[in-house]
C-alpha cells in the first residue's frame, strides 16, 4: 500500500521510520528533549528514510540535516514537534503535499496520534490472520534471499525466533481491538487486504478520497517486491489478486487451529470464514508449537532485547 501511495505525483511514501515506540515513547510525546538527544533522534529519522532501518547509523550529512532542522523548531521542543517538524521537511524537500509513513506498530499508538497530530490520518490495513501467520512464517526466507540488499543476515535469524503462531495472534487480536476502538473516526479509514486484491480501483480511489487526492491510474502499476509467499513475482507489476488464499499451503492443522480459536469471533467480524479446524486432527503440531513456545520467547529476548520489549509494551498497553 506504501508502494501504491508512493506513485501518487502529490504523496511521498517513506520507509518504515519506527519513531512511535523505538525513538519516542507516544506516552511522553510532549515531555522536553534536551538539543543533543534531539539531534541524536533526528539523523537516525534522516538515516532510516535514506537507507532503511538496518542502515540508520547517521553520516554527516545526516548530522547536519539533523542539526539545522532542531535549530528550524525553536525552544518548544519535544518528541511531538521534532516527527512533525521532520515530516514537513521531508514534505518541502521532496515537494510532496502529503508524506506517507508505513510503520504497523503504529496502529498499537493510533488513537494518542490522532489526537497529538490533528492533521494525521489513518489508514489501517487489515488481513486474514491465517494468512498474516503464513507471510510471517515465511518471512525469514525472504529476509535471507535479501540478504544482498543491504539486510545483515541476523535480521533474517530475528524473524525466524520470532515467529510463533500464539504470539502472532495476540498481536493481530491487538491490533484489530485498536481499529475497533477508532471505528466512525473520520481520521480513521479501514481496508481489507483481499477487497483491495479483488477490486483495487475501488480500493485505492477510497483511500484517495480519504486523503483528499485525485485517483491516478498509474497508481496500481506498483512493483511486486519483498514479498514472504510469492518470490517468483519478484520484479512484476500490479495488485496480484492470487496472493489471497495461499496460507493454505503454508500453515500447518496447529496453526489453523490456534487462529481460528483464538481470532475466530474477530474473523467472522471482519468476513473470514473459519474452517473448524479439529483438535484431534491438529494434536501432533499442537503439542509441538506448545512445547516451542517458551523456547522461542526466551530466543527472541536474546536475539533482539530491545525490539522483544517494545512489541510486549505495544501489545500490554492499556491491558492493566
Amino acid at each position: 500500500m506504501s508502494r501504491i501511495l508512493g506513485r501518487h505525483p502529490l504523496l511521498l511514501a517513506t520507509n518504515e521510520l519506527h519513531y512511535f515506540g523505538d525513538l519516542c515513547d507516544p506516552s511522553e510525546l510532549e515531555h522536553p528533549l534536551p538539543w543533543e538527544q534531539a539531534v541524536a533522534v533526528a539523523a537516525t529519522l534522516y538515516a532510516r528514510f535514506r537507507r532503511g532501518v538496518w542502515q540508520d547509523m547517521p553520516d554527516e550529512r545526516d548530522r547536519g540535516d539533523a542539526r539545522a532542522l532542531v535549530a528550524s523548531i525553536g525552544s518548544a521542543l519535544d518528541g511531538r514537534v521534532l516527527f512533525e517538524a521532520f515530516m514537513r521537511q521531508l514534505a518541502l524537500d521532496q515537494v510532496a503535499n502529503i508524506v506517507v509513513e508505513q510503520t504497523p506498530r503504529n496502529i498499537y499508538y493510533a488513537q494518542r496520534l490522532l489526537e497529538a497530530y490533528p492533521e494525521a490520518r489513518i489508514v489501517h490495513m487489515v488481513r486474514d490472520p491465517r494468512a498474516v501467520l503464513a507471510s510471517q512464517k515465511k518471512r525469514w526466507t525472504r529476509r535471507w534471499r535479501l540478504k544482498a540488499r543491504n539486510i545483515p543476515w541476523h535480521e533474517a535469524l530475528r524473524e525466524w525466533v520470532a515467529y510463533h503462531p500464539v504470539t502472532m495472534c495476540l498481536l493481530w487480536r491487538k491490533a484489530y481491538a485498536e481499529g475497533e476502538a477508532l471505528a466512525g473516526h473520520p481520521r480513521y479509514l479501514r481496508l481489507r487486504f483481499e477487497d483491495l486484491l479483488d477490486r483495487p480501483v475501488a480500493g485505492v480511489e477510497a483511500i484517495c478520497a480519504f486523503l483528499g487526492v485525485g485517483f491516478h491510474a498509474t497508481m496500481l502499476e506498483v512493483e511486486q517486491v519483498d514479498s514472504s509467499l510469492r518470490a517468483a513475482d519478484e520484479g512484476a507489476r500490479g495488485v496480484q489478486a492470487r496472493a489471497a488464499g495461499e496460507w493454505k499451503a503454508v500453515l500447518d492443522p496447529g496453526e489453523v487451529f490456534l487462529v481460528e480459536k483464538i481470532l475466530g469471533s474477530s474473523m467472522v467480524e471482519l468476513g473470514y470464514r473459519p474452517e473448524g479446524q479439529s483438535v484431534y486432527s491438529a494434536m501432533f503440531s499442537l503439542v509441538w508449537h506448545g512445547l516451542r513456545f517458551p523456547f522461542h520467547v526466551v530466543a527472541t529476548l536474546l536475539v533482539d532485547p530491545r525490539r522483544f520489549l517494545i512489541q510486549l509494551k505495544g501489545v500490554l498497553r492499556g491491558a492493566f
